[in-house]
């Protein structure tokens, strides 16, 4: 095939050990018994709580708060106080949800250097809704947002993504576009509820859109691990949402033959592997409270599909726009990519777009969607060109729109 090679370098991971391994592998027989259906009970068992003693209303003696932060280019030690102006400071379009709290107690952190600053404002309260109601508040504010201009020619963009942090919280990102053009600097804020406490911190450096401003995310999450674990004071861990064991995630998959390798459903399967569009990471979407992938390759094809459950709806939302914003946006990829938006029905929350080379054959077809806080991405790759992808999408939606029913069990109040 010309342009087999450079293909093996644009597929997805999974499509490139398909193409790879595909040709004449052979694991089973197309007249062989199936394989054995999975022992009754759930995928990812829930987290048994632990009962514990109220949560305290006063940050307690010896709170980490610092721990993890830049040092001070003062050489002095980061100081910690319940006076401290914090995040209070913080503004979405003129909203500024951490003024005139009524809490019961507060402890705020910040250092700052050349290109570097780091802030944390803990927040205590006299109940737990309150928290998480304000969390709440802050993030609205903060998808309410998205451009904001902040002098001739420059604008503040904020985007709002799923957190590893804890439910019911978020990642808010800042980046700053000057004519257009997203330049050096990103703030990165995590906003964490847990009980009766609120934690609301900024880190700002030069890091720059895509995989470089991801793996700042992940540092700064590592970096707040101490805080986050001492939070636990504040209220019980939520319980890890189940995916039963029975979800038909591997529905009309490709037999397993001579022609096809097939993985079973499982938390560890490759899936859909990642998806990137135009230097940003569309897939995998960060940490996740639950998953389960399956695949099946052969010569010249892959069908894919993760089933990932995050903190709520709003976060699993956000996923949806962002990816139809990235592919959107992804007007001049490179590596001869062509990356494009389809119209489909899935009668659910979903964008549905394809991949596909302006030098030779090829096309991989993704549909994500959602149905609660759960998303699902399924991805089929084969042989074929974008003018030709109208029966596929119509496949692939009819895939997704049988599956959906069973994701019901991740929405408040079922479908």
């Amino acid at each position: 095939m010309p342009g087999s090679a450079r293909r093996f370098a644009t597929l997805p991971l999974v499509a490139l050990i398909a193409l790879i391994a595909g040709c004449g592998s052979t694991s089973g027989t197309a007249d062989a018994d199936p394989a054995p259906a999975p022992a009754a009970g759930p995928i990812a068992s829930t987290t048994p709580a632990t009962p514990s003693a109220p949560a305290p209303t006063t940050v307690p003696e010896g709170f980490p708060i610092t721990e993890g932060m830049p040092s001070d280019d003062t050489g002095g030690p980061i100081t910690a106080g319940p006076d401290g102006v914090g995040m209070r400071v913080l503004d979405f379009c003129g909203t500024r949800p951490l003024r005139g709290l009524a809490t019961t107690d507060r402890v705020t952190a910040a250092s700052s250097g050349p290109e570097y600053s780091s802030t944390r404002d803990l927040m205590v309260f006299a109940t737990a809704e309150q928290p998480a109601a304000l969390a709440a508040e802050a993030l609205a504010a903060a998808r309410a947002c998205p451009v904001e201009e902040s002098g001739p020619g420059s604008e503040l963009l904020t985007e709002v993504r799923p957190s590893a942090a804890g439910p019911k919280g978020a990642t808010v990102v800042h980046t700053y576009a000057t004519d257009g053009r997203v330049g050096l600097g990103a703030e990165i804020i995590e906003v964490v509820p847990r009980g009766t406490a609120l934690l609301v911190t900024s880190a700002y450096a030069e890091w720059t859109p895509g995989p470089i401003l991801d793996d700042g995310i992940t540092a700064d999450l590592e970096a707040l691990t101490p805080v986050l674990d001492a939070m636990a004071a504040f209220g019980e861990p939520v319980p890890s949402p189940e995916i039963p064991a029975a979800f038909p995630l591997d529905l009309d998959l490709p037999p397993e033959d001579g022609d096809h390798d097939v993985v079973a459903p499982s938390p560890e399967a490759d899936g859909v592997g990642e998806v990137e569009v135009c230097g940003s990471t569309l897939w995998p979407v960060g940490p996740t409270q639950a998953r389960l992938a399956t695949n099946a390759y052969g010569p010249e094809h892959v069908d894919a599909r993760d089933l990932v459950v995050l903190a709520d709806a709003d976060a699993a939302s956000t996923v949806v726009r962002r990816a139809s914003d990235l592919v959107e946006a992804c007007s001049d990829a490179p590596a001869h990519q062509v990356w494009t938006l389809h119209d489909a029905d899935t009668g659910h929350d979903s964008v549905t777009f394809s991949l596909t080379w302006d030098d030779g054959p090829g096309a991989s077809v993704f549909q994500l969607t959602r149905v609660g806080r759960a998303l699902l991405l399924t991805h089929v790759y084969g042989e074929g060109s974008l003018d030709a992808l109208g029966p596929t999408v119509r496949d692939r939606s009819a895939l997704t729109r049988a599956i959906a029913p069973a994701m019901c069990a991740f929405t408040a109040d079922g479908c």
